[in-house]
């Protein structure tokens, strides 16, 4: 498949070529401590972009080793994000990017070493000759470079994504990823942590974006993982509940409600068989929940109903800009 995949963007080569004149590309890499990696990933994302006109910005989390010193000195814009996580770097930079060099299309890379700075290259030419509009790089591991407790989250992540958001994606929490600069127009991104890329996807989604997943190599990153997994995951799930709440009421409500009346009435199965053979009814606190949970249920899938009818199908909040200063 990533043979097929590598042949069908060769093929665009050309087309793509003739569009680079046209074409901004901002590489946004947000960094904490990854002075054994960095200068080589600016510098090869640098030389795998010749051709466009481009610009590499790392987002530095306030390291406190020669991060910052070696992205500049090998040619990387420098910005120190606003407050702290990964969402809340990939908001700063695209907000400095769009602010500065209005790029028409944004690349998403990590500073560990752990991508292929040619797989990076090629997302951008995909996009460039229009075959989609928001393309994620899908991991093919090499040995252990991702961890089965890793492994196991992202899967369990874009499973749910496929179920209750209906993105069909395999890969959700890829690293390396990029998009038209347009999905951000008007958008304010809300989660600071590594859930981001699920709102990403879902704003995608609302925007009628063609998304692709595109085979990519993933090694073993230089240095230590800043991920922890089990906090991630349930930032995932929780960035999942809102954005149901906010595209898919009917399905989340229904669900809540669904379950309620499930609870209700499994505590009043046992008093009707109860009456049903002693002809007696001796629990009477029990029928009261029964019933009290049964209404509630209804009461929230109506609630999910009224929530389904008057949602908009384009939720767009305003994007409060933010001036950065270069490092």
């Amino acid at each position: 498949m990533r043979q097929e995949t590598e042949g069908l963007a060769d093929a665009l080569v050309a087309r793509a070529t003739e569009m680079r004149a046209d074409s901004k590309i901002a590489v946004i890499i947000p960094a904490l401590n990854e002075e054994s990696a960095i200068g080589a990933s600016v510098a090869s994302f640098s030389e795998a972009l010749r051709g466009y006109e481009h610009h590499i910005l790392v987002v530095d989390g306030r390291s406190v080793d020669r991060t910052v010193a070696i992205a500049k000195e090998n040619g990387a814009t420098v910005i120190h994000q606003r407050r702290g996580g990964y969402g809340d770097a990939l908001s700063s930079g695209f907000t400095y990017a769009m602010q500065k060099w209005k790029p028409d299309i944004l690349l998403v890379a990590d500073g560990d070493g752990s991508y292929l700075e040619s797989d990076g290259r090629r997302l951008v030419e995909l996009i460039a000759a229009h075959v989609g509009d928001y393309l994620i790089g899908r991991r093919i591991r090499e040995g252990d470079s991702m961890s089965l407790t890793n492994a196991f989250g992202n899967k369990a992540i874009s499973l749910l994504l496929r179920i209750l958001l209906k993105i069909n994606v395999h890969d959700s929490q890829s690293g390396l990823f990029a998009f038209r600069s347009y999905l951000l127009e008007g958008i304010e991104l809300r989660t600071p942590g590594w859930a981001v890329n699920t709102e990403l996807l879902k704003q995608a989604a609302q925007m009628d974006m063609k998304m692709m997943e595109i085979p990519i190599t993933y090694r073993k990153r230089v240095g230590e993982s800043k991920l922890d997994p089990i906090r991630g995951g349930m930032a995932n799930l929780g960035v999942i509940a809102r954005m149901m709440r906010d595209t898919e009421p009917l399905l989340l409500f229904g669900m809540l409600g669904s379950l309620a009346i499930l609870l209700g009435l499994v505590a009043g199965s046992a008093v009707v068989w109860e009456w049903i053979v002693t002809g007696t009814q001796r629990h009477t606190a029990t029928v009261i929940l029964s019933v009290t949970t049964v209404t509630a249920g209804l009461q929230v899938i109506l609630f999910g109903l009224l929530a389904d009818m008057i949602k908009k199908r384009t939720r767009r909040a305003t994007n409060k800009w933010h001036h950065f200063e270069e490092l």
